[in-house]
């Protein structure tokens, strides 16, 4: 395969410009699926949308006009490089039969229309206008990022995969943790995780209650890992300052990864303790029961029926924790006054339902009204 690209920057960061046959990118382009590939980041493809591509470019003639976008390894593609003539901005790319570049966005119009292909050969030869963005091997985060920014307006769970997959490269070394921001992200997706899944916590709150697996739909969990880690930035944040962490991964050359893993363990005790003590204000709240998590059974101690343990209630009782940790620790007297911050309050179970005093306080002002109510 030959094609006459044309090379531009934004930047430092170099993209190539084309237009290729619909064959031509499948057989040269994969998917990177985030929990199925190393650098995966992509959802599953969603059949009724490609079948739905399909239909429209058969029955009613569709266009598609948006560029697929593509990424690939400066050291994969720059072998199949040479100058065209004496143009200085276009380049002749012969690209090999195999796999060498990753769909970044396209995934489901490119299976469209393989599936079109399939009843009508001549979409093989359909031409599709493609962006492609040239990376080091060191700066793949990079169609991460990207694709996030594309996905920034579609539904919340893609928040969701590109903040799982972000944490994921900066556990492969793809990924740096540059400052204090980045740190807190990292860790928060990490007290999450330890939350949701570590068995040592023994807890009887949020074991299997916060969604990780993004491709299922059904799988078991009350609130986003996005939406979850965004109620503990400010606890995550006040344990980082205290603690010093930066000075402390330059004072002993430590692998910041590893030091925040040990740091993210400390924290998910902490907060797994304070919702011990919600559990036991109001235990009615939380409904044990063991459910079918793709063929295996699972304990799971939340109830859908309460607000609690949503975006509501966990972001209100975060912060009624974060202003209890003021001029303390993380400790056993942090912990005592937020139990008497709790015990005394007049919120009873019933008020916690849906529909109930809680409805729609669902933004950030809606959260200190909450808090508010908790404690009034």
């Amino acid at each position: 395969m030959s094609f006459i690209a044309y090379r531009y920057f934004q930047h430092n960061q170099e993209y190539l410009s084309l237009v290729m046959r619909f064959e031509d990118i499948h057989k040269s382009s994969k998917v990177l699926i985030y929990g199925e590939d190393k650098y995966g980041y992509q959802r599953k493809l969603d059949k009724k949308h490609y079948m739905a591509i399909k239909r429209t470019l058969i029955e009613n003639e569709e266009l598609l006009p948006t560029s697929i976008i593509l990424s690939v390894n400066r050291k994969d593609i720059d072998k199949y490089i040479e100058p065209f003539e004496r143009y200085s901005d276009l380049i002749q790319i012969c690209v090999p039969d195999e796999q060498i570049f990753r769909i970044v966005d396209g995934q489901h119009r490119i299976k469209g229309l393989e599936e079109a292909a399939k009843d009508r050969p001549d979409f093989l030869d359909f031409q599709l206008n493609v962006i492609i963005l040239v990376t080091d091997e060191e700066k793949r985060v990079l169609e991460v990022e990207v694709f996030r920014d594309i996905n920034s307006k579609a539904k919340k769970l893609k928040t969701d995969l590109t903040l799982l997959a972000e944490h994921n490269y900066r556990l492969l070394g793809q990924k740096e943790i540059k400052d204090t921001s980045e740190l807190i992200n990292h860790i928060s997706i990490k007290v999450a995780y330890y939350l949701n899944e570590y068995k040592e916590l023994h807890s009887q709150v949020w074991c299997n209650a916060i969604i990780l697996d993004i491709h299922n739909e059904g799988t078991p969990g009350i609130i986003g890992v996005s939406a979850f880690a965004n109620s503990i930035q400010q606890i995550v944040r006040y344990y980082i300052q205290q603690n010093n962490i930066f000075s402390f991964v330059s004072a002993h050359d430590s692998n910041i990864i590893d030091v925040a893993d040990h740091h993210s363990k400390i924290i998910a005790k902490f907060i797994n303790d304070a919702w011990m003590l919600v559990k036991e204000k109001w235990n009615q709240c939380f409904d044990e029961q063991t459910v079918n998590d793709i063929n295996q059974l699972v304990k799971i101690y939340y109830n859908k029926g309460y607000y609690l343990q949503k975006t509501t209630g966990v972001n209100a009782l975060h912060s009624i924790l974060w202003d209890c940790l003021s001029g303390n620790n993380f400790s056993e007297e942090t912990l005592n006054k937020f139990r008497e911050q709790i015990t005394r309050s007049n919120v009873k179970e019933k008020d916690w339902g849906i529909g109930g005093i809680f409805s729609g306080l669902t933004s950030k002002s809606g959260f200190k009204k909450a808090q508010d109510i908790i404690l009034k």
